[in-house]
């Protein structure tokens, strides 16, 4: 979410492609979960499949991203730990991320998503979370109103970087 918060427009450029596609809109968020699903103009997309089985610290994880505009950044390492902040869970893992790498996957061994990494925290050093898919999944099986980006930009999120970390 925070990577849409107060955009009016945007674009989704896939790895190793040059064409772009532009953000039709929203079709589901939730700014205290920091995710969105975004609708783009491209009909043959193939989705990675979300995890449907459980993770346990000290897993590997991989994280994949475009951390400062590098893309297509692929990192692995492990589980860390799972935090839980008032009602919102997130996952720990030792996976860099770096800004730019916010919404990217986070897969476990097998290539399914576990999480989607959203923020490092400004204290420590290799402290990154992500959100676990089962908010995902909230989001995919909940009802959907589709809005434009304009619609949602003055909307603000319950930040996660209120929890004294800095968004991605």
């Amino acid at each position: 979410f925070h990577v849409i918060e107060g955009a009016s427009s945007g674009y989704v450029k896939f790895i190793n492609q040059d064409e772009i596609y532009e953000i039709l809109g929203v079709a589901a968020y939730n700014p205290k979960y920091d995710l969105a699903l975004i609708e783009i103009d491209k009909k043959d997309n193939q989705a990675l499949s979300l995890s449907s089985t459980n993770i346990d610290i000290g897993d590997k994880i991989f994280a994949v991203g475009n951390p400062l505009g590098l893309e297509g950044t692929f990192s692995d390492g492990i589980l860390s730990g799972i935090r839980n902040f008032d009602d919102l869970t997130v996952y720990q893992i030792t996976a860099p991320i770096s800004p730019g790498s916010s919404g990217g996957p986070v897969t476990d061994k097998d290539g399914n998503v576990i999480g989607v990494a959203t923020f490092t925290s400004v204290k420590g050093q290799n402290l990154n979370f992500a959100v676990p898919s089962k908010y995902v999944k909230e989001l995919i099986n909940g009802q959907k109103q589709f809005k434009l980006l304009s619609e949602i930009a003055s909307i603000k999120s319950d930040s996660l970087s209120n929890q004294s970390s800095k968004s991605n």
